[in-house]
């Protein structure tokens, strides 16, 4: 555990230094990701935060980073790690600790001391779709990110937001979570970005989802079709999801999911005021 721990955490760090050497704009870990250890335990299959580490080492060239988390669990490692820090800001957007682990990530956890404002949590009711999803990203991340300026940005893409994940509860299809990557890539246009992969446990939906990932922070263009041997095993001739293979989500609950993210955004504003 050790070993492979290091090696994950060492992906990140190094991902972080590429950056910032200037050879490359943006660095893929599809490894790293593990955001809930803490500074003295492991905790939720994380050993050690990769994600602080890259953090840190960014921080050694520039003053100030983001980090933005749409694992559909509450980056929970990160923000303690950087709670009191100003110069780190951390964004996650999840399924609400209500109903999911580990049961923290809420509007009114917006840092302590110099660092107030700078811890931003959207937490999201079960079954939220993308249409609901984009919304309250674009209502929050976009100025966020804007009023903090950072130099670089560190984002974690848990696989597990898909509908199709067996541990948690969001129906973002393949198509909407790619949606968030490329409004992440456009964010951070210009800047380092350090790119990690972390929650998924589909792994039919993993290896689709983060292949089409390293494609774009490659700027490469991929074909929707996907290798005979894959689509031999599960059943899966494209890339991205077949919009009939989407489950259909009731209409009472949509309403449920739509009301519960617009108040927590709201609250996230008032919060932050």
């Amino acid at each position: 555990m050790y070993e492979a721990s290091a090696l994950y955490s060492g992906g990140t760090m190094d991902a972080a230094r590429l950056v910032l050497s200037g050879e490359y704009d943006t660095a893929f870990n599809v490894a790293g990701g593990l955001h809930h250890a803490m500074a003295n335990r492991a905790a939720g299959f994380c050993t050690f935060n990769d994600l602080a580490m890259g953090i840190y080492e960014l921080l050694r060239t520039v003053d100030r980073v983001a980090y933005i988390d749409i694992d559909v669990h509450h980056g929970d490692g990160v923000q303690a790690l950087f709670y009191d820090d100003p110069r780190v800001m951390t964004i996650s957007l999840h399924e609400s600790g209500r109903y999911l682990f580990p049961g923290t990530g809420f509007p009114d956890e917006t840092g302590e001391g110099d660092a107030a404002g700078t811890s931003i949590n959207v937490p999201f009711y079960p079954y939220t779709t993308d249409e609901i999803w984009h919304e309250a990203f674009d209502a929050v991340v976009p100025e966020a990110l804007e009023r903090f300026a950072p130099d670089a940005l560190v984002v974690q893409l848990g696989a597990d937001a898909h509908w199709d994940d067996p541990l948690a509860h969001l129906m973002l299809t393949s198509q909407g979570w790619m949606a968030a990557i490329d409004k992440l890539l456009a964010l951070g246009a210009s800047k380092p970005v350090v790119v990690t992969g972390g929650g998924g446990y589909n792994l039919r939906t993993v290896a689709r989802l983060w292949t089409m990932v390293q494609a774009r922070c490659a700027g490469a263009q991929l074909p929707d079709s996907v290798p005979a041997a894959y689509d031999a095993m599960y059943n899966i001739p494209r890339l991205h999801d077949a919009p009939e293979a989407t489950p259909r989500v009731e209409d009472a609950v949509l309403r449920e999911a739509r009301a519960y993210a617009r108040e927590q955004v709201a609250l996230l504003h008032a919060a932050l005021r």
